[in-house]
């Protein structure tokens, strides 16, 4: 009996050290996001200057605690815990860099077809200024009397218009004596073509 009672509080004993935590001490669950967003908060805040700024620091960190439901004690106080425990963090600290490392592969992604996004719409708004300088072109050629058609480009009309400036002449008939002899009927009919005329 007294030795099942001894194995019990060494069971207990050794259950209760290993994984519990101290009160105030964040989970890795709860501190690897907690350390990302701290971690990217603080390039923010590097970036910011002067006494204005403060504030929008300030009200970062502050909504930063308020969505992991602690505050800067709890923070520091997790942060101290994980130091003596260096393997614990050096486990948080490979997923905060993971995290980071997928953040910034999807800002470049962002970026990128952002600019892609507005390359398309500067060729686009060259394109239809190009249109507009064209249009202005043709209209211009055609308030002239100048179509602007291409060179291959003909109307319907011209054939005509080349003959009413120039009009063709047929060619007479030339009548051969010997065949004016031999045959009458074909002299008649000459005859009457050219008296026609």
């Amino acid at each position: 009996m007294g030795r099942l009672l001894l194995l019990f509080f060494i069971f207990v004993l050794l259950g209760s050290c290993g994984d519990s935590l101290p009160k105030n001490v964040l989970p890795k669950e709860t501190m690897t996001p907690l350390l990302t967003d701290l971690h990217i908060a603080d390039g923010y805040a590097s970036s910011m200057y002067g006494p204005e700024n403060e504030i929008k620091v300030a009200s970062a960190y502050k909504s930063l605690y308020k969505k992991y439901s602690t505050d800067s004690i709890g923070v520091r106080k997790s942060l101290e815990y994980y130091t003596k425990h260096p393997d614990e963090l050096q486990l948080i600290y490979v997923d905060v860099e993971k995290r980071i490392l997928q953040l910034q592969k999807e800002e470049q992604r962002r970026l990128a077809l952002q600019q892609k996004e507005e390359l398309r719409k500067l060729k686009l708004e060259e394109a239809k200024k190009q249109r507009k300088i064209k249009f202005a072109e043709f209209r211009s050629r055609f308030s002239k009397g100048k179509y602007a058609f291409g060179k291959s480009y003909k109307t319907p009309a011209d054939a005509y218009l080349k003959r009413w400036k120039r009009p063709v002449k047929a060619p007479k008939p030339v009548i051969k004596k010997d065949s004016l002899k031999t045959d009458s009927l074909k002299r008649k009919l000459l005859l009457k073509k050219e008296s026609r005329r």
